[in-house]
């Protein structure tokens, strides 16, 4: 089996920084908890993954299981920067939602034998919608204090780029497969670790931050 691209195994070190960070924080939020946790299952789900990959030369399946755990504990960390009661039920029905979705697929569409049409992108657009919304609808409400401050600021920047950054990865993955075109898809793979990387660099420095504790004022 082909030794996997730098960049990618770089992308998967990179999980490892949250939980670093996390150890490392004066102050560990709920929040910061479920990102550190979520990067856990991301690592397991990547060493199972390789694992699957040098015995049966598939591991398509390891995505299915891991994917959609991750995503629920990223969404539950959003759910704690939530401004409102009812932002925060919305989270919670969305990620219900996410999850039926999820079952839903894999139960009468996915082919858990090769790369997933929608899981992944599901998880992707979860991530992108809520990463987004935290990050505006706080930036709205805070006075005075810098936005850079705040441990919702770079967390929610990197759920927004992690979810971009793989939303399409799967589908074109599995497109360029029956295409035989594997020299693209180490490409597509190693492009898609690059902004990984950077998210998972973002997401570390947030958890590491803390929420804000400063001089400032802030409208909670």
């Amino acid at each position: 089996m082909a030794r996997a691209p730098l960049l990618v195994d770089v992308a998967i070190a990179a999980q490892a920084l949250p939980i670093v960070a996390w150890v490392a924080a004066r102050s560990r939020s709920r929040a910061a908890t479920a990102i550190a946790l979520g990067s856990v299952v991301g690592g397991l789900g990547d060493i199972a993954s390789r694992q699957l990959a040098i015995r049966f030369h598939n591991n398509h399946v390891a995505t299915y299981i891991d994917a959609p755990m991750m995503t629920i504990c990223f969404l539950y960390a959003l759910r704690e920067w939530q401004v409102t009661p009812r932002e925060r039920r919305a989270v919670t029905i969305g990620s219900a939602l996410f999850l039926v979705g999820c079952v839903l697929l894999v139960a009468f569409l996915e082919d858990i034998g090769t790369f997933n049409f929608g899981v992944g992108p599901l998880a992707s657009l979860a991530l992108l919608t809520a990463g987004m919304w935290t990050l505006l609808r706080n930036a709205m409400i805070v006075e005075q204090t810098p936005l850079h401050t705040n441990d919702w600021f770079w967390a929610s920047l990197g759920f927004a780029l992690l979810g971009a950054a793989t939303a399409l990865a799967s589908p074109i993955g599995g497109m360029l497969l029956e295409q035989g075109r594997i020299d693209l898809i180490d490409i597509t793979w190693q492009v898609r670790g690059v902004f990984v990387t950077a998210a998972y660099c973002l997401l570390g420095w947030g958890v590491l931050r803390g929420p804000a504790v400063s001089r400032f004022a802030t409208v909670v």
